[in-house]
């Protein structure tokens, strides 16, 4: 087994400490649920840095991050269009910067098109899977973050890491280099989906999505699950 690196060496300390701090009341019914979910973050934390340990690699551990919660704003669609955001983690990857988006779920319950590519994708679906996160990501960081700095020029990639993942193979899920070099092309497509649907009479409900059992307003656009109850 490779030695450890420092982060790998600390972060169970740095992770005690931050739990520590944002820990709300013993009062609030998210104490006793943060409680329960502590032993199993753990978990997943300590596999990950037995898997980067013996690999050689650091992602998830990595010490040289630049940039963590880094809030950004940006237009799009020729100013038609403002996006909000914070991305996870910025650091570096080799001679160039990876964007890191952290997902606390099973990797394959990421919508990330392989058989098409996200050009195709959205054509074809006529909404955003989550690999357009990414995309957005990468737009914002491009164009404002890095718009007169000198990083403006490094190679630029992105993915999600899957805390949950069964195999850390599985866990890092990357947008490809010819997808990075679409994000002008896959952003004016964005744009020009809101504007057909902002000039609909209506929305048309998504029934696939996940979030769709959730939804407060199922009576109003006929959802077959509700309709049959």
């Amino acid at each position: 087994m490779k030695r450890k690196t420092a982060i790998q060496r600390v972060w169970r300390n740095l992770f005690e400490e931050t739990w520590f701090e944002e820990s709300p009341s013993k009062e609030s019914p998210l104490f006793t649920l943060r409680e329960v979910y502590k032993p199993i973050l753990l978990s997943y934390l300590e596999d990950a840095a037995t898997a980067e340990q013996e690999m050689g690699t650091s992602v998830l551990f990595s010490e040289e991050i630049l940039e963590t919660e880094l809030h950004l704003t940006g237009t799009f669609g020729s100013g038609r269009y403002c996006l909000v955001g914070y991305i996870d983690r910025i650091q570096r990857d080799g001679a160039g910067i990876l964007i890191l988006d952290l997902k606390y779920k099973d990797p394959q319950h990421l919508t990330v098109p392989k058989k098409k590519d996200l050009c195709e994708y959205l054509s074809s679906r006529g909404y955003l899977s989550d690999a357009h996160q990414l995309i957005i990501y990468t737009y914002l960081l491009r164009n404002t973050f890095f718009s007169n700095g000198k990083e403006k020029d490094m190679p630029l990639s992105a993915s999600f890491f899957a805390i949950k993942a069964r195999e850390y193979s599985q866990a890092i899920v990357r947008l490809s280099e010819e997808e990075i070099m679409q994000t002008p092309t896959i952003m004016d497509q964005i744009a020009t989906l809101l504007d057909e649907r902002i000039e609909q009479d209506r929305f048309l409900p998504n029934y696939e999505s996940k979030m769709c059992c959730y939804c407060l307003f199922q009576p109003l656009c006929g959802h077959p699950d509700y309709l049959s109850q």
